[in-house]
């Protein structure tokens, strides 16, 4: 139950209301009395819930104080010395099947059925096994998740449990050997994100996406969140302005930086998402991840393990992070949508592409992805410095898009000499026209590449033969005429 009380000079009342399944009762009157009583029935427990709480969300709104004393702390669940032992073996030893075989056997002992959900999901690895087998492990691990996932999520679970949330909607999770290891969700509620940080079931998150996608802009984001709000608090609902990117301040970056338990996360992507069908998009009009350099560097030393980060929005300075050497496990970095609209960013500075070059500690980095906002600036200079880099050993996949130096960028490519090591390269959303085609066509490392995408640029059946004569596997969609005065290749991906 839940108690209220209004006090003004004319009043002293009390309101009272009670849920139970499909009904609620509400008992009103003056302070001192027994006051009178009202019980309303519903056609669902859901229905009862959502009057509920606009009832309460209306006597909070007219000055009635919340007098409802605090529910008693539930008791700790008591862990052993053996289960806290073999926890810290696989937060230590994450990718080790042995250590999550041995805490799966232990569960199994204790009569939890989470051991079996371990045991499940290690077998579901082995793809080995008969169609008729793996059939059965699925819908047995179907069906412990249904029945608990719940409970294994720990207080995320009441933002990741819902309609709103599966494969294909704005929210999604999944788990791995038994644990939460992969979360996707919208920049708010920020309160799920503030969870995740603080909470011990994240322990094994290897890969999380704080995204907005422009795919669910704006309806269908908007049905998703009202779902969600029908389950929250007064406090954790999200309002319209918030979900529409007015977030201010952001302190999505601050609460991961904060956490102890993402030690074992392997892949963070923050920012608008890159999966739309039709090729990466964004909206200036929106600006739901305002964040500093500096609170992006202080995730990085809360993640050790970090192998692939995906920047999709302006971050200021960038070339703090594009120099830094907490980047040393990398081997995927991608910087997309800095829109110069980030009052970081002074219009005339180009991408800092020479921070990276200059960085010794990027070694393992394999792969490399530039697509700017419309406003942002890819200098050939800075390009330059990138391919001449001595820095990076291990790159093999390069893509840089939205330039405007097209021709000349493919003198400095084949003068570089990067084509002798790169296995993919990407220069898509450009202006090269039939010359610089041709220039490149004539290098014989370009055919050492297993993909070569040259879409949306200026070239004619020409270029496209003269490449496609070497042998490469080229992609070359959707080109343009390269003399536009607003050049389509540019404003197209954003969503204003």
């Amino acid at each position: 139950m839940r108690t209220f009380e209004f006090t003004d000079a004319k009043s002293n009342k009390f309101w009272n209301i009670e849920l139970s399944g499909k009904s609620f009762t509400v008992t009103f009157g003056r302070i001192g009395t027994n006051g009178q009583t009202q019980t309303k029935k519903f056609a669902s427990a859901a229905d009862a819930k959502k009057e509920h709480d606009k009832l309460v969300s209306e006597k909070l709104k007219k000055g009635y104080v919340e007098t409802t004393p605090p529910a008693p702390a539930a008791p700790a669940p008591v862990v052993s010395t053996e289960q806290k032992a073999l926890e810290a073996a696989l937060v230590e030893h994450a990718d080790e099947v042995a250590a999550h075989s041995a805490y799966a056997d232990y569960l199994m002992e204790q009569g939890d059925p989470r051991g079996e959900f371990i045991q499940t999901q290690l077998a579901l690895e082995d793809e080995s096994r008969p169609k008729k087998e793996r059939d059965a492990l699925k819908k047995r691990e179907a069906a412990l998740l249904k029945q608990h996932a719940s409970k294994w999520l720990g207080d995320a679970g009441r933002f990741l449990v819902g309609k709103w949330s599966g494969e294909g909607l704005p929210f999604c999770y999944r788990f791995a050997r038994g644990w939460l290891d992969f979360v996707r969700t919208m920049p708010v509620p920020e309160a799920l994100v503030e969870i995740l940080a603080k909470s011990p079931e994240s322990r094994m998150l290897r890969r999380l996406e704080i995204v907005y996608d422009m795919r669910y802009h704006a309806f269908e984001l908007g049905k998703a969140i009202d779902a969600l709000n029908e389950t929250l608090p007064e406090e954790e609902k999200v309002s319209g302005d918030d979900w529409y990117g007015m977030l201010d301040p952001c302190t999505l970056l601050p609460a991961l930086a904060g956490s102890p338990h993402l030690t074992n996360l392997r892949v963070l992507k923050y920012g608008f998402s890159d999966d739309h069908k039709d090729g990466p998009s964004y909206s200036t009009m929106l600006n739901p991840f305002r964040s500093e350099a500096t609170e992006m560097l202080d995730v990085l030393k809360a993640c050790p393990r970090l192998e692939e980060l995906y920047l999709n929005t302006a971050l200021g300075p960038i070339e703090d992070v594009f120099s830094s050497s907490l980047l040393g496990n990398l081997r995927v970095l991608q910087s997309y949508y800095g829109s110069t609209y980030s009052v970081y960013q002074n219009p005339h500075d180009p991408y800092p592409l020479s921070a990276l070059a200059k960085n010794k500690a990027l070694k393992n980095l394999t792969t490399l992805r530039f697509h700017p906002g419309r406003d942002a600036i890819i200098d050939l200079d800075e390009f330059d410095a990138l391919l001449k880099s001595k820095n990076l050993p291990a790159l093999a996949h390069l893509q840089v898009h939205m330039t405007t130096f097209g021709d000349e960028g493919a003198d400095r490519i084949v003068s570089s000499g990067i084509l002798k090591r790169l296995k993919t390269l990407d220069i898509a959303y450009g202006n090269m026209t039939d010359a610089g085609a041709q220039t490149l066509a004539a290098c014989a490392d370009l055919k050492k590449l297993e993909v070569f995408n040259v879409s949306r640029n200026a070239l004619t059946q020409t270029g496209i033969k003269a490449l496609r004569a070497t042998g490469v596997r080229l992609v070359a969609d959707a080109q343009h005429s390269g003399d536009e005065e607003y050049p389509e290749y540019l404003y197209g991906v954003d969503w204003e």
